[in-house]
């Protein structure tokens, strides 16, 4: 049996599961309920008086039907009494920050030029000598993690030092493996090749590896008949994990300002206060943003609320579930929230739990009422908005 502590620990997972379950199980009792009803109605109708008795069912029908109408179900895990345990090792009303880690993919200050260098030097990669620098600048342009380039060219082929042996391979100067191992596409310099595939990793629109790898690497490809893929992503991160750079902090004061780290890759204002189909009255902002995208907190606190929505029910949502995974930090009468979060990104958070400015909360999803992956970052009335032109970069 697991202990109480485990259990609390794993409470806020169990009730995401829960939801999908319980949201599964809704779908069907409203399947079986309509199913039933129809059949009544039929039969009513060709009874004696049939009329009458067809349109006393049939408004029952409807109000059964509205009853079970929602595509899903949520959990308020509030509700649940689950506890979970605080990222900074404590539980309940324990702060929750995380610093982003230096494995985040927009992170592109997370080594230099010379610290690129100084690692090939010493880890042997002869082909990558003194291309620090032009990594570098490729970082800062695509805004990509040079770590991640890095770890999926030693994934890849251990930055060409693979091909030693094979001079043909070893003759296209692509270390990263782009067009398949039997494909290689051919470069001028091993820079060249880099610049493709951060390139390819900033097109993708993803903000986590698991996300990178089903475009990059996806598992089952037709051009991968060893299945090698299917090590890709914990092969990258345990390269990441070795690889010696600097821990990635957002600029002084950007959190404070925005819940979201900055500078930012991909980042677009699509609706403010008042404006749009969905903020006619509300004192909120959408940020468009890539999927997987962390947020923090803007304001000192507690968490108030903590909603968990495992389904997008666009464009028909109940009225609790339109904001799909939030959570809401409330500082008096003066409160944030921040909504439309991947489920399982809120799961070490707790009701009443204690959250200080700059903490993180979770990652953007698509949950709930929501056309595109995107953060609903709404405000007390209280409180008005920094200058929108500052919100994303």
């Amino acid at each position: 049996m697991d202990n109480e502590e485990e259990r609390k620990k794993r409470g806020p997972v169990d009730a995401i599961n829960s939801a999908r379950n319980f949201s599964r199980n809704l779908r069907g009792s409203f399947k079986a309920v309509r199913f039933v009803a129809t059949n009544v109605v039929r039969a009513a109708a060709g009874a004696s008086g049939g009329w009458t008795i067809f349109i006393v069912l049939f408004i029952i029908f409807i109000i059964i039907w509205l009853l079970f109408f929602s595509e899903g179900s949520a959990v308020d895990i509030s509700t649940e009494g689950n506890q979970s345990t605080g990222s900074q090792g404590g539980t309940g009303s324990t702060g929750g920050n995380t610093n982003p880690s230096s494995s985040d993919i927009n992170c592109y200050t997370s080594m230099s030029g010379a610290d690129m260098d100084a690692y090939f030097a010493s880890q042997g990669y002869i082909y990558f000598n003194n291309t620090g620098g032009a990594l570098a600048t490729l970082a800062e342009k695509h805004k990509i993690n040079p770590a991640l380039i890095i770890a999926i060219g030693r994934m890849e082929s251990q930055l060409g030092n693979a091909y030693q042996s094979d001079p043909d391979k070893l003759a296209k100067k692509n270390a990263f493996g782009i067009g398949g191992a039997d494909n290689l596409q051919p470069f001028s310099t091993w820079e060249e090749g880099a610049e493709v595939s951060y390139k390819s990793v900033a097109s993708y629109g993803c903000a986590t590896l698991e996300c990178i790898q089903q475009i990059y690497a996806p598992v089952g490809s037709s051009d991968d008949p060893g299945d090698l893929n299917s090590n890709w992503l914990t092969g990258v991160k345990a390269i990441l994990s070795e690889i010696p750079h600097a821990s990635c902090q957002p600029p002084a004061g950007t959190i404070s300002d925005w819940p979201i780290q900055k500078p930012i890759a991909s980042c677009s204002v699509t609706q403010r206060p008042g404006e749009g189909f969905s903020h006619p009255n509300l004192n909120a902002v959408d940020l468009g943003l890539l999927h997987g995208t962390k947020v923090y907190s803007t304001n000192n606190g507690t968490l108030t609320e903590l909603y968990v929505y495992a389904y997008n029910c666009y464009p028909t949502c109940s009225s609790s579930d339109g904001k799909g995974t939030y959570v809401k930090v409330s500082n008096g009468n003066s409160w944030a929230i921040y909504a439309h979060l991947i489920p399982e990104s809120v799961s070490h958070l707790a009701l009443n739990q204690t959250i200080n400015k700059g903490d993180y909360l979770g990652q953007v999803d698509n949950t709930g009422y929501s056309d595109g992956a995107h953060l609903h970052y709404e405000l007390s009335s209280d409180q008005t908005f920094p200058d929108f032109d500052t919100a994303c970069n």
